[in-house]
């Protein structure tokens, strides 16, 4: 059959969004490949489109005939045929007439096709294709024609023409939506959907357009089902495989030409969750690695799974549908399911981390089916690594996924739910703050009395409890070494040496922040000594402690010397920002413009939130040794906000300090005066008796009586002296120490000192004081904007510009919960109700 020379363009009109004749910009790969093709068939007239099933060659070979300009075009349908000679034979009768079939000689058929335009398309040659490229060899295929292209799902085995590959469209872009998110949005409004309903904030639009794989069938069949069904309900459909049907007939066809071996190796993904290596597959089918190495060649021709790096992974759409098509559902696929899910995170954490959370989802609810218990090992086991990676989010929805299983409420002895929820309580208190953690924390109460370990579960839980509440501030630090006493006497009696670490750390902190630094090295030490194999970060954690306490004792050498080490062993990002702030406190001038980890934390998506918050104050501290105090005032008043919210209240304390220091060298000993008086007044209502020498060293800068000053000069030596402290090292602040002239200034006012401990009529005192000083600079301007934070105003200038949060969040880079933090903040200072009033007050 000839076809019409406007055949292509008729094919362009019909088909959809998917066409590469859309007004839609192309995405570059697809683009890359056209071009690569085009190149071929412009140097010797043939070549092969190879890609798995539903990836679009079919559109993309249109595309390229039509860039051909041919005159005529042959297109055969390989697949329905499914058989070579007749593919031939097809071909033969479009070339000649019918009554010439006789003569259709090889020799015949060249002298027909010789300067002919003509593109001969052979689309879906898939298993014959080495068939069909060798009979086409004997075509006189040539740069200006005829051509020859063929489509095929199998890579072919000879070389005899060029081969291009089309693979899945990219799911980023460095800038703007990529051609996927594109294809997504267009189809789903060709479905009826309503585009303000696709909102990008949403991170299920992320996981919907992940779970295609790239696969422009797959974004499809996901576009209607979310025009359908909404986004939400088009994710759980999409994780139960009831979404599957159209995507499945395209895979199915290159399933079925497999042999039983490869058959079996094509199943065994359906256990994984989607990667595996080759011993890891032979494994799961019990057979020998030679052959199942042969098999998974053969897979990767028929383009149903990739090689990287030594290991194959499925496209989310062919592997879920081999969880959905497995043929091995006996106890035998149980066992090796089990083994291999366990082998997944011993072995290669990396991998295990890496996979999308509804491909977790689904290889963990297939556990929970025949195991509970070893289901919710495995998302412990899952869980740990995500928050070694920082992914503390993914660990979160991971456990309340499980966690509200009914199989799992029902588990008893109660050991594992409880492990779950000590996890929930743990990750929520790095990413969402105390009170979220501590309301979790009540959910295990009831459940320790059904333990089989009830004093396992009861000093666990009390030294979490213990941590939480000092580290928000909810404790005094007399309180706290007591709940933490008995929690180490409950750890130690039932052999929990782990926990009785964790809390030994804890205990270092209380006492380095009351001043009692001999005794803080002391724990510190035994906690260093440990003889055990999985105390590494504890042991860690105790190193940076002691290096704190010579620092705080002007040892700086030691705790530069300890910093290097640990930044030299760190293996994680949250590692390198421990040991960079270790050695940005000991010498700051030499370190801070060495920053390499705090930059690298990410604003926009903070995984663990202490974490980020060191790393803010690291970059605090470089902008004030680079001489950019305005910088580091913005870095350090987000720093106060969020640490707040949380709290930390080290982090409170430490952020206005810094806050102070820039406010001061930016010339506003208002905002210097705000920064200190907080500092000092919440680190003595916590008894962190060295950080309240801290805020007397700033506030003493703000006192212009030299007999105040020098008050303020004698009971920060006062607070430091029992600990045999020096002063923190400030090179951005000129030092003010000066020796006292004999005679000439009176003893610090009765009642401002207790013996070395400062009282509360010290700290009023002392605010008093510096408030004094600046009140004789004249009257501040009646501008209400002053009221706030730098930060604040900033963030407040763009909520008048008309910015959303998150844009607001994008263009500072900071966190989207810091932004929405300032915004509040400004409401309540000035008194407005809606982001129109305020913008109306910015404008003046």
């Amino acid at each position: 059959m000839r076809m019409p020379n406007d055949w292509i363009t008729a094919m362009s009109i019909r088909s959809s969004a998917a066409s590469y004749d859309s007004p839609m910009a192309s995405d570059p790969q697809v683009d890359n490949v056209v071009a690569a093709a085009l190149e071929h068939l412009y140097s010797v007239g043939r070549v092969v489109v190879t890609g798995p099933g539903g990836i679009g060659k079919s559109t993309l070979v249109a595309r390229i005939v039509h860039e051909l300009t041919a005159d005529e075009v042959i297109w055969i349908a390989a697949d329905v045929l499914d058989d070579a000679r007749q593919v031939i034979a097809s071909v033969l009768d479009s070339l000649v007439e019918r009554t010439l079939a006789e003569e259709a000689t090889e020799e015949f058929l060249r002298s027909v096709l010789i300067d002919r335009r003509t593109a001969i398309v052979i689309d879906g040659a898939d298993v014959i294709v080495d068939d069909i490229l060798s009979w086409t060899t004997n075509l006189p295929a040539d740069a200006t024609g005829p051509w020859v292209v063929v489509a095929s799902r199998v890579h072919p085995l000879a070389m005899v023409s060029p081969v291009v590959h089309l693979g899945p469209l990219p799911l980023t872009s460095d800038s703007g939506p990529c051609y996927a998110e594109s294809l997504f949005r267009a189809w789903y409004r060709e479905a009826g959907g309503q585009p303000g309903r696709l909102n990008r904030d949403d991170d299920t639009f992320d996981r919907v357009l992940a779970s295609t794989g790239g696969v422009p069938l797959a974004i499809r069949v996901a576009a209607a089902t979310a025009a359908a069904v909404g986004l939400h309900a088009c994710e759980a459909l999409i994780t139960d495989n009831a979404t599957a049907d159209t995507v499945a007939r395209s895979i199915q066809p290159s399933v079925a030409r497999l042999t039983s071996t490869e058959r079996e190796v094509f199943d065994a993904f359906a256990v994984s969750a989607g990667t595996i290596d080759a011993g890891c597959a032979a494994a799961i089918v019990g057979r020998n690695i030679e052959s199942t190495t042969a098999a998974l060649g053969t897979l990767v021709r028929h383009n149903l799974i990739d090689l990287d790096d030594g290991r194959y992974t499925m496209l989310p759409p062919v592997w879920r549908f081999a969880m959905a098509n497995s043929l091995d559902t006996a106890p035998a696929a149980q066992v090796r399911h089990h083994a291999w899910c366990f082998d997944l995170v011993s072995r290669h954490d990396a991998a295990a981390v890496s996979h999308r959370q509804a491909d977790v989802r689904l290889a963990i609810t297939r556990l929970l089916e025949y195991d509970v218990p070893a289901a919710v090992d495995l998302t412990v086991a899952l869980v740990r690594c995500l928050v070694v990676t920082l992914e503390h989010h993914r660990a979160g929805e991971l456990l309340d996924f499980v966690s509200s299983r009914p199989a799992v409420e029902a588990l008893e002895p109660s050991d594992r739910r409880l492990e779950l929820v000590r996890l929930s309580a743990l990750i929520l208190e790095a990413s969402r703050g105390s009170a979220a953690a501590l309301a979790v924390l009540e959910r295990a109460v009831p459940l320790v009395a059904l333990s089989a370990r009830p004093d396992y579960w009861r000093g666990r839980l009390l030294s979490f409890r213990c941590a939480t509440l000092y580290e928000s501030g909810r404790l005094g630090a007399e309180e706290a070494l007591d709940m933490a006493t008995r929690a180490i006497e409950i750890a130690a009696g039932c052999g929990d040496t782990l926990n009785e670490l964790r809390i030994r750390l804890c205990v270092i902190a209380i006492l380095q922040d009351a001043g009692r630094l001999d005794e803080a090295d002391g724990v510190a030490t035994a906690v260093i000594a440990t003889d055990r194999d999985h105390a590494r970060l504890q042991q860690r954690r105790a190193r940076i402690r002691r290096a704190e306490n010579a620092l705080l004792r002007g040892d700086r050498a030691r705790c530069v010397s300890t910093g290097r080490r640990l930044l030299d062993e760190a293996e994680s990002l949250r590692e390198a920002i421990e040991a960079e702030h270790l050695l940005v406190q000991a010498d700051p001038t030499r370190y801070a413009p060495q920053l390499r980890a705090a930059p690298a934390s990410d604003p926009l998506r903070p995984p663990i939130w202490e974490s980020h918050l060191v790393a803010q104050c690291c970059l605090a501290t470089a902008a004030l040794v680079g001489g950019d105090p305005t910088e580091a005032l913005t870095i350090a008043s987000d720093v106060v906000v969020v640490a707040e919210a949380h709290p930390y209240c080290w982090l409170v304390v430490h952020g206005l300090v810094l806050m102070g220091d820039a406010a001061l060298l930016c010339g506003d000993p208002q905002q210097a005066l705000a920064a200190y008086g907080r500092s000092l007044t919440l680190s003595h209502e916590l008894g962190m008796v060295l950080r309240t020498a801290d805020a007397i060293d700033g506030l003493e800068r703000l006192i212009a009586d030299p007999e105040h000053r020098q008050w303020a000069l004698d009971m920060s030596a006062a607070l430091r002296c029992p600990s045999g402290a020096t002063r923190r090292p400030r090179p951005w602040l000129a030092s003010r120490d000066r020796p006292r002239i004999a005679g000439s200034l009176s003893p610090t006012p009765v009642g401002w000192m207790s013996g070395a401990d400062l009282t509360d009529a010290g700290v009023d005192g002392l605010v008093a004081s510096a408030a004094s000083s600046l009140s004789t600079s004249g009257p501040r301007p009646d501008d209400p904007m002053r009221q706030l934070s730098p930060a604040e105003r900033r963030v407040a200038e763009l909520v008048a510009q008309g910015l959303t949060n998150r844009a607001i969040g994008e263009q500072l880079h900071i966190a989207r919960r810091t932004v929405e933090t300032h915004v509040l903040h400004s409401f309540q200072k000035l008194g407005v109700q809606n982001r129109t009033q305020l913008a109306r007050l910015v404008a003046g």
